[in-house]
């Protein structure tokens, strides 16, 4: 399923101004962790490449446990690159205070390739493929004769764009293994939106039109067009979009048009004639710090980013509870803005805490001060240890409030001791579910205090057995990229939190097995979170055992499932 953005009402006014930023000293960094498969089995000689500002800066491999250890400067902000043969890529973003544990789980991945053509049949050369599935986004460009590929895409249920001068075709496409597809472009093309800027400055670099769109994963270039010497673009709208028009140094306005889908009018901007600062312009992120008594909070830092969570800027909120966070370009745009853990969080949704700090979205309109509002956090401090009294290293850990079982609020991995510690969590009662790669369970609760970092556990149970199955067709074929629900006992009717009541997500690999360890004692729930033909099973899991479940779909799995391509709505543009 597609993620959709979003789209807030404008905030308040924000002025520019030339002032000279501060570096922030950061401390290196040791990030280290474990390559596992969908079956929670390491991954031994993966690669991990480290990359900052596209440049290679540090290469190793997994050991024979999976384990990957990477020394990274502090003050460096880039990207950890992991890749198995037969597995998709991953690749994760770095910013300043990085976690230094991960957990990577590298899916089963197959050869998508194929010839795009015109309807009378003659090759789309130039035209480009887009292609998403889950959490994995990837494009290429055809050749002369039409021919693409991308050698690793998650055998999964894809969805398949294409772009090309012809049109735009949309299919859905089933990837079991290495898949083929010939895809012919419609015969009439989509009406494409125009948009034209009165006043282009010449010898201007850099200037495009941005396009945020719901379907922004199947976006041509994340939405990026350029735009021409006569300040002119042309594009296809999709679905509801944003479109804003950058100018770097100037100043353009109207600040964005939304729009639907389809053909319209075309979309004018006008570009200031003075520019908006100097050749590389400050603006600054404006607003104030405020708790539930609307009173300041000081001292805090905080931190903005893009949505793709690269940096802006930083700063250490002023006795007022007042910040101006500097930024470089416009910040006329999404913004996320993060609490660094401690005393305090942000409030937003459940699960807005990450890389050491807590998270809110904002749409910054450039136009006033945005009110952020704090809440007192706790935390905790904990060495995990399983049954047998041994450290867990690098084991799974799900955090979640005692009465909301079903939102967990973090998972995440211990170190390489067994050891986690987690600040910045809303003040309430938890619990705490870990499971260990040797089938180890452990259960504990803790009560959340304000401002205390490191509340004790109380562990309750040390005890578990694993849960294993296969899907497979009609045919006895095993199914691979579906993604299961096992739902533990007692989390259908409520929850119990002596049970350890919590969901484990799995997905099936090439063969179509899954495979969650660490399971408590009791019947589990089996579901298919996205594709309803299949029923639910239940497995009865002993702890110290292995409980195998068998599941089949009722009707024929096609090979390739082929959607229509969208048609072009009435003229709604606006």
């Amino acid at each position: 399923m597609l993620g959709r953005l979003s789209f807030a009402a404008v905030c308040m006014l924000l002025g520019p101004g030339p002032i000279r930023a501060q570096a922030e000293v950061v401390p290196d960094r040791l990030l280290e962790g474990r390559v596992v498969d969908l079956l929670g089995d390491a991954i031994p000689a993966a690669n991990v490449r480290l990359r900052i500002l596209g440049q290679e800066r540090g290469r190793t491999a997994t050991d024979a446990q999976g384990f990957y250890r990477v020394r990274v400067r502090g003050g460096d902000a880039g990207e950890l690159e992991f890749s198995a043969p037969g597995k998709v890529g991953q690749v994760v973003v770095l910013a300043q205070q990085e976690a230094a544990t991960r957990r990577i789980c590298l899916e089963d991945g197959a050869r998508l390739s194929g010839r795009v053509t015109d309807a009378p049949g003659r090759p789309a050369n130039g035209a480009v493929v887009v292609v998403y599935a889950s959490n994995f986004s990837a494009q290429c460009v055809c050749d002369a004769q039409g021919n693409f590929e991308l050698p690793a895409v998650p055998l999964r249920l894809c969805h398949v764009r294409v772009w090309a001068a012809e049109g735009v075709l949309d299919r859905a496409v089933r990837v079991l293994g290495d898949t083929r597809c010939e895809l012919t472009l419609p015969e009439q093309s989509r009406a494409a939106r125009r948009v034209q800027v009165v006043g282009m400055p010449k010898g201007v670099q850099g200037a495009h039109v941005q396009l945020l769109a719901y379907d922004q994963a199947l976006q041509k270039a994340a939405g990026h067009i350029a735009l021409g010497p006569d300040g002119s673009a042309s594009f296809v709208a999709t679905d509801t979009s944003l479109v804003q028009v950058v100018v770097p140094g100037f100043v353009v306005k109207p600040r964005g048009f939304l729009i639907d889908r389809g053909p319209g009018s075309m979309l004018k901007f006008r570009v200031s004639p003075e520019p908006a600062g100097s050749e590389n312009p400050v603006a600054f992120v404006r607003g104030s710090l405020r708790d539930d008594a609307d009173q300041p909070v000081a001292g805090q830092q905080l931190v903005v980013e893009d949505l793709s969570q690269v940096r802006l800027g930083s700063c250490v909120v002023g006795h007022d509870g007042a910040f101006a966070v500097p930024v470089q370009g416009s910040v006329d745009r999404p913004l996320r803005i993060g609490l660094r853990c401690g005393e305090w969080r942000v409030q937003s949704e459940v699960g807005n805490l990450a890389r050491g700090h807590t998270w809110t979205r904002v749409w910054n309109s450039g136009a006033g001060k945005l009110d952020v509002l704090v809440e007192r956090a706790c935390g905790l401090h904990a060495e995990l240890r399983g049954a047998n009294g041994e450290s867990l290293p690098f084991a799974h850990v799900a955090i979640a409030p005692t009465l909301e079982l079903r939102r967990p609020v973090l998972l995440m991995a211990a170190d390489r001791l067994g050891r986690i510690e987690v600040a910045g969590l809303p003040v309430d009662d938890y619990l705490v579910v870990v499971t260990g790669d040797d089938g180890s369970v452990a259960v504990g609760t803790f009560e959340g205090r304000p401002g205390v970092k490191g509340s004790p556990v109380r562990w309750q149970r040390s005890a578990g057995g694993t849960l294993e199955g296969r899907l497979t067709d009609p045919q006895g074929r095993g199914v691979p990229g579906v993604d299961l629900c096992l739902a533990s006992p007692g989390m259908r009717d409520g929850g119990d939190a002596s049970q350890g009541a919590l969901d484990a997500k799995v997905t099936t690999d090439r063969l179509g097995r899954f495979r969650w360890r660490g399971c408590t004692a009791g019947q589990w729930t089996i579901v298919a979170t996205k594709d309803h033909r299949l029923g639910e099973a239940v497995g009865e899991v002993v702890a110290g055992r292995t409980t195998f479940v068998p599941l089949s779909y009722a009707e024929a799995l096609p090979a390739a499932e082929v959607a229509e391509g969208l048609a072009a709505p009435p003229p709604n543009g606006r």
